[in-house]
């Protein structure tokens, strides 16, 4: 799944927050957050099957910063 947003849109979520006078969010902080998150009963994610996603996505990145 990619998740891309046009600069366009990425505009107008960012007029948004200001017209909101903070940043707009919906559930958990995934920021500072995260691992409160992942610890809390309504986590349920396999936690090895995470960080084998993680670092092959990360992997992919890393080549495609290298190679591209």
């Amino acid at each position: 799944m990619e998740f891309k947003i046009t600069e366009a849109e990425a505009r107008e979520f960012a007029r948004q927050e200001a017209a909101a006078g903070c940043d707009v969010g919906a559930g958990f902080d995934w920021g500072a957050s995260l691992g409160t998150f992942l610890a809390s009963a309504n986590s349920y994610v396999d936690h090895e099957h995470l960080l084998e996603l993680l670092r092959d996505r990360l992997g992919t990145v890393l080549s495609q910063e290298v190679f591209g």
